[in-house]
């Protein structure tokens, strides 16, 4: 900056030419420092000079006190002044025409400002003990007097985080070119994104400072328990003796996790570990083998949740009490000579006497095992002939009615080979079936809404692994800890089957047969749908600008802050507000633009994650919602 005198005119006692710098109120200066200031006086009395307030000489150069020039950096210390100058000024009765300036070039003013910045409102759900969002808002209005609002500050545990400007729509940024360089009033919300802490409970406040840099004001520190990791665990472990009468217990260890609940599935698997399928009902820590274990291993699934979702692991079949290839034995009993020497009882054959047939056999009334044919030969005279006995038949199970053929469908004398593979209707072979899909569909899904609907496959076998026809399946979907019954689709004749799932949001799906003894399960994470348009594209200066929009899918309520807001400014995404939504997922944003805008601004809706919305985060497209300023 400078001011001079015109060397081609002259200049009479009194007249000056002079910069001056006032401070914003609730302000005083402190200093000033230059790069570099020159200095030039002429003939006669011109001066060349800086003073503080109104008359306190800072520096001059005076002809007549023998400087003709001075010039270098310089700071003046201005000691809480109200205003500083420098300028030129003629000083006697005259001044010839010459060349008169004072330059200062690269200065620097500092303020003192004694104001510390106040917090007036806040709110937002980290105010909130009870919320467990991911992502907490804190919405502020924070006052200044002196340079204004500066720049805001997240800490967590006492450490502060990036600083961002406390009114990210008006300007403000070192070095502050203007006299009150930031508003004295902010009035956002700031978005702290907990996904990125670690579970447990931490402190978090705001701090915002004034243009000083110094002068602070910070909110009150709230204590946060998150929790959006799922539990860590170890392997379950399988204990005891494999065994049919002798229980195993299941034993998971929780490494980590925020007050986590433990669910336990059994499984029984091949004798190689393959093909494991739910055991009904054996939902316990321990479970005593059965009959139908015999040389089949036995696995234990375990489901550790907590407010993060849930970690499922499943035992080796390995190791425990199936290390070295061990499968469930049979069962043993206990012998009567007191020595506590467990003897496996082994079923022995008895064969039916040789006797001569009677005209007519009676069923035993008391069920035994059917022996096989016995072939007698009888004697009468010289003539032999081979006569068949008929063994007992067991009642229901067997008894030749009239006509000849057994109960069953069995023709008398006969035998039914099945077709390859397929067990053929009414046969009394299989009598559980068990479930799985075909080898197209994941047991994890990931998918929008609008995908979220899809078709699973799969077959059903009986207990002697032969495709089983006519099984019932059972659908139904576990969403927040709730099931629901979607629907029931038979096996066609050959075991196979399908089943269209309709659209829904992140959930549990159980597929499972009639019997109940075989279960499958898909888990799907479905990812929010919602939309957001202006309802004028085009906003005049100073215009505010209407938005409506909807989440798609349900599980929406008034009483939860769903949806957030966002501007694309300075190249990021900036959120303005959240908002509630009604019951069928409407919302209605606006937005009130500035004097100074103008051009095209892109704004988007983004939804947030709650334990009462089952989706996970979505985004509405940022074309669709383009406003144009002016």
């Amino acid at each position: 900056m400078s001011a001079y005198f015109d060397e081609t005119v002259g200049h009479s006692n009194g007249e000056f030419a002079e910069w001056r710098f006032t401070p914003p109120a609730d302000t005083s200066l402190a200093s000033l420092s230059a790069t570099n200031r020159a200095f030039r006086s002429g003939f006669g009395s011109s001066i060349a000079y800086a003073t503080r307030n109104t008359s306190d000489l800072l520096e001059q150069c005076v002809r007549g006190s023998g400087c003709t020039t001075l010039s270098g950096p310089r700071t003046y210390d201005l000691q809480a002044a109200s205003r500083v100058s420098f300028g030129v000024r003629c000083g006697g009765t005259s001044c010839p025409a010459d060349s008169v300036y004072a330059n200062l070039t690269g200065f620097r003013v500092a303020l003192n400002d004694a104001f510390q910045p106040l917090l007036t409102q806040s709110g937002g759900s980290l105010t909130t003990p009870t919320s467990t969002d991911v992502i907490r808002t804190f919405t502020y209005t924070v006052t200044d007097r002196g340079g204004g609002v500066f720049q805001r500050q997240v800490l967590v545990d006492g450490v502060a985080g990036t600083a961002e400007p406390a009114e990210p729509d008006t300007p403000c940024s070192a070095p502050f070119t203007v006299q009150v360089p930031c508003p004295l009033t902010a009035d956002d919300q700031v978005a702290i994104d907990t996904a990125a802490l670690a579970d447990g409970d931490h402190q978090i406040a705001v701090r915002f400072t004034d243009a000083t840099g110094v002068n602070a004001v910070q909110s009150p520190t709230y204590a946060v328990s998150i929790d959006n990791q799922p539990p860590a665990t170890d392997t379950p472990t399988v204990e005891g003796t494999p065994r049919v009468g002798s229980p195993l217990s299941c034993a998971v260890t929780v490494t980590d996790g925020q007050s986590p609940t433990i669910a336990y599935q059994w499984l029984r698997a091949a004798a190689d570990g393959s093909d494991p399928v739910a055991i009904a009902n054996a939902t316990a820590s321990s479970y005593t083998p059965v009959a139908q274990d015999e040389n089949r291993k036995l696995l234990c699934r375990t489901t550790v949740t907590d407010g993060g979702g849930a970690t499922t692991k499943t035992s080796s079949a390995t190791a425990g009490a199936f290390a070295n290839g061990a499968t469930v034995a049979p069962a043993t009993t206990s012998p009567t000579d007191g020595t506590g020497t467990g003897t496996t009882t082994t079923p022995t054959t008895t064969t039916p006497p040789t006797t001569t047939p009677p005209t007519t056999t009676t069923p035993d009334p008391t069920p035994t095992p059917t022996p096989a044919p016995t072939t007698t030969t009888t004697t009468t005279g010289t003539t032999t002939a081979p006569t068949t006995t008929t063994p007992p038949t067991t009642p229901g199970s067997g008894t030749t009615p009239a006509g000849g053929t057994p109960a069953g469908g069995t023709p008398a004398g006969g035998t039914t080979t099945p077709g390859a593979g397929t067990t053929p209707p009414g046969a009394t072979a299989a009598t559980v079936a068990q479930l799985s899909f075909d080898d197209r569909t994941p047991r994890v899904r990931r998918a929008s809404w609008l995908r979220s609907g899809f078709v699973v496959r799969g077959s059903t076998r009986g207990t002697d692994g032969l495709r089983r026809g006519g099984a019932p399946i059972v659908v139904s979907q576990i969403v927040r800890g709730k099931s629901r019954r979607l629907g029931t689709v038979q096996s066609d004749t050959d075991g196979s089957w399908r089943f269209s799932v309709p659209r829904g949001p992140s959930r549990t799906l159980v597929f499972t047969d009639g019997s109940g003894t075989s279960r499958q399960e898909i888990r799907q994470r479905v990812r929010a749908h919602v939309t957001l348009k202006p309802v004028q594209r085009r906003i005049r200066r100073a215009g505010r600008a209407t938005f409506r929009g909807r989440l798609r899918g349900g599980y929406t309520n008034s009483r939860e802050k769903l949806v957030e807001f966002q501007v694309y400014y300075r190249q990021a995404w900036r959120t303005i507000s959240t908002t509630r939504v009604s019951t069928d997922g409407r919302f209605t944003l606006r937005y009130r633009f500035g004097t100074a805008a103008r051009g095209v601004f892109a704004f988007r809706a983004r939804t947030l994650p709650t334990d009462g919305y089952p989706f996970t985060s979505g985004t509405s497209g940022s074309r669709a919602a383009r406003v144009r300023v002016g």
